[in-house]
């Protein structure tokens, strides 16, 4: 059964509703942990878009109810069908699959706020090779005979003797293309079953080393005993602890993992052999582990990798600190760009050192007095030293990346008040920071968050990821005395940048200072927008600042709507190409030669237009579309959705979500005649020549809809030649919703 195949089978068993909670939502209970699937799980694509996984959302509770704080993105490539108690039962070992990687990678420091973890199982082009001989040297360094087994459901890793010699090297492949290729990696596991072994002539490591062997085992692919140290380390493990049979064995990983080939581009390869075939050291008895393969039909025994990854420019924990003292702690590793977040508390109001930046009010219970800075470290570390604090005063500091220049949005608790007040965020995938302060005692932290503190003092750090827009919710501490809360949510860089409407992705805008930069928001800085051929480069919304567009040929661009500051233009060219609509996705246009090119196609051309739009979201040209559309024009002419042209024009959509609407419009004067049609997953082809409308198309719905338009205009019609043609595949069309609009073009 293959990825697509063993995917599909999972996603209909949720589908039939199996065992939920009381909400709805399926869940399992593990050692008196309660695992919650939060939504529906759904499919996970490569990027040549095959299905190949499946991906789930997931919370963890204690015995209590008490969330415990864990990565909740999980995905898994593909996945086992059969779960280790052996019946054919997909939903039980998808479940089996994921609570799995929770126990493995439950909480990757660093990652509770950005990270995703993928785990990867292996592919059945494993196998095992054994060199054999009557001396070591032979069987070592495979000078003599190679047996080889790419059919076994379990194998061995080691050596062995009973008057000839053996060495056994098991090879291992992992399909990780599913990962995104701009992600960075901050762990990845090798996980391997050990179903049996026999170590009497002794313990030994296994050693998994990097080989890329090809997609099909050979008996070439035996690697000599004497290279195998030239090959790189990436994780091991003593036989020493491996004493108990049906279970897995996590690898101890080196940091050459992070950087395997084939890591997220394509298939990781390795082996697994004995040390001892390393340096040589003659076995005198048997010396091996057994582990599953890929080969026992796809249960939650088969070898498997527990990679952690995430978006690098996404907000994250860097460290902390704490002093008993006004003269703070800087974090570890923290570097130039982070944010510095600390809570103070002494007897009277400090005074802030330098650059610090004062959130809200002072918040004071029993003589004593609270409250929050920040600050964004450079180049070197900040003055961390308050003044006029009074007695017994303490200093928290906490560290963020990618946190921007300022706090996205804060707020801060009335005095007394242990509850940090809700607050609401306008980008997604931010972090929230809850600090709060206490006279007398340590507090414990809200529901579901992580705390951040260093010490038990009686100030209080957490933070939670918070992955929409919209309100965080209130956040309570359990103090006794409190002297108040605040919430700071902290937004990746630049996630406010919007062309004209939002994006759920990475927007990469320059700006030559601090602040903020938007083309349809605010701006604290300048903007530099830069078209590399022909055309006019549009602000479709006003600039709270100065915006430079620089064209590099002659023409008139200019924003498509008002500034509230002076636009600076340069121009080069003639041509005019826009963001016309809004973008739930980065939109990247590219125009080449001369003449008008457009984003949303519904401008002329005379030469080829791009669009490229790249992450998850709504792409629009216009109007909206619920999933990626590709308009690629060849040839001189008009190309527009809605009109004419005098070459072809091709509508590639790839995934599901629209109905195509096809507005076909001709001029007779004084009139125009407009004809929509609605081609759902039929195929058609529209040819206007001659004062005729004809069709060609394997939807007999698509083709009386033609010939209706054919009758409305009949002789009346005068056009020059030319020939659109509007092409859905219907393999390539999901669930169909109408766009919320057609234009035609003017």
């Amino acid at each position: 059964m293959n990825k697509r195949a063993r995917s599909e089978k999972i996603i209909r068993s949720f589908r039939n509703g199996r065992k939920p909670n009381r909400s709805g939502r399926p869940e399992r209970v593990r050692g008196g942990k309660r695992l919650v699937f939060t939504a529906e799980p759904g499919y996970i694509r490569s990027s040549a878009g095959e299905i190949i996984g499946v991906d789930a959302w997931v919370e963890l509770y204690d015995e209590s109810g008490r969330e415990i704080p864990i990565d909740p993105h999980r995905r898994i490539v593909n996945p086992p069908t059969v779960p280790r108690s052996g019946e054919d039962d997909p939903y039980e070992a998808f479940i089996e699959a994921v609570w799995d990687s929770v126990e493995s990678a439950p909480y990757p420091r660093g990652w509770r706020t950005a990270g995703t973890v993928t785990t990867v199982f292996g592919d059945t082009a494993d196998g095992r090779l054994e060199g054999q001989g009557a001396t070591y040297t032979v069987a070592r360094q495979g000078t003599g005979t190679i047996q080889i087994d790419t059919t076994g459901v379990t194998s061995a890793t080691g050596q062995f003797f009973s008057s000839t010699y053996s060495c056994y090297q098991q090879f291992w492949s992992f399909d990780t293309s599913a990962i995104t290729d701009t992600d960075e990696v901050t762990g990845v596991t090798l996980e391997l079953y050990q179903t049996g072994q026999n170590l009497t002539g002794g313990n030994f490591t296994v050693e998994a080393r990097e080989f890329d062997w090809g997609t099909s085992l050979t008996t070439a692919d035996f690697r000599q005993g004497s290279t195998l140290a030239s090959l790189p380390l990436l994780a091991s493990i003593a036989t020493s602890g491996m004493g108990t049979l049906n279970r897995y064995y996590a690898f101890t990983s080196t940091s050459a993992f992070l950087t395997a080939s084939g890591l997220k581009t394509g298939s990781v390869r390795l082996l697994t052999t004995s040390s001892k075939q390393r340096t040589g050291t003659a076995p005198t008895d048997r010396e091996f582990v057994q582990f599953a393969t890929a080969e026992a039909s796809g249960t939650t025994t088969d070898p498997k990798l527990t990679i952690t990854h995430g978006d690098p420019n996404a907000v994250r924990f860097i460290g902390a600190s704490h002093a008993n003292s006004l003269n703070g702690v800087m974090p570890s590793n923290t570097q130039s760009g982070d944010m510095l977040i600390a809570i103070i508390q002494a007897s009277q109001p400090p005074t802030g050192p330098t650059g610090w930046t004062k959130l809200g009010d002072d918040r004071t219970a029993n003589g004593y007095t609270a409250n929050v800075w920040y600050i964004v470290r450079g180049a070197s570390n900040p003055d961390l030293s308050w003044a006029n604090f009074g007695v017994n005063p303490s200093t928290d500091i906490v560290a963020y990346r990618n946190a921007g220049s300022a706090p996205h949005v804060w707020a801060q608790s009335s005095a007394g008040s242990s509850v940090a007040p809700s607050v609401t965020t306008t980008a997604a995938s931010t972090v929230l920071v809850a600090l709060h302060a206490d006279y007398q005692a340590a507090a414990s932290v809200p529901s579901g968050m992580t705390e951040r503190t260093v010490s038990a003092d009686f100030n209080r750090i957490a933070d939670l990821a918070v992955p929409s827009t919209g309100a965080t919710g209130t956040k309570t501490f359990g103090g006794t005395t409190p002297m108040g809360a605040w919430s700071i949510v902290l937004a990746q860089a630049g996630s406010s940048e919007d062309h004209s409407g939002g994006s759920s992705t990475s927007v990469s805008h320059t700006a030559s200072g601090a602040g903020r930069a938007s083309f349809s928001g605010s701006s604290s800085t300048s903007i530099s927008v830069t078209s590399s051929a022909g055309g006019s480069v549009a602000f479709s919304a006003g600039s709270g600042t100065s915006a430079t567009v620089s064209v590099s040929a002659s023409g008139s661009p200019g924003p498509s709507s008002g500034s509230g500051t002076p636009v600076s233009v340069n121009v080069a060219s003639a041509g005019s190409p826009g963001f016309l609509g809004g973008s739930d996705v980065t939109v990247e246009v590219v125009a080449t030669g001369g003449g008008q090119a457009s984003s949303d196609a519904s401008g002329g051309s005379s030469s080829v237009v791009s669009v490229t739009v790249s992450g998850a979201g709504s792409a629009a040209f216009s109007n909206g579309s619920e999933t990626s559309l590709t308009h690629v024009v060849t040839g001189s002419g008009s190309a527009s959705a809605a009109g004419g042209s005098s070459v072809v024009v091709t509508h590639s959509v790839s995934g599901g979500g629209i109905v195509l609407v096809v507005d076909i419009s001709i001029e007779i004067a004084p009139t125009v005649v407009i004809r929509r049609f609605e081609l759902g997953t039929s195929k058609i082809g529209i040819e206007s020549d001659d004062n005729r409308l004809s069709a060609s198309s394997d939807d007999n719905r698509a083709r009386e809809l033609v010939t209706m338009a054919s009758s409305s205009v009949r002789e009346r019609v005068s056009v020059e030649s030319t020939r659109l043609l509007t092409e859905i595949g219907e393999d390539r069309l999901g669930k169909s919703v109408d766009p919320s609009r057609v234009t035609r073009m003017e």
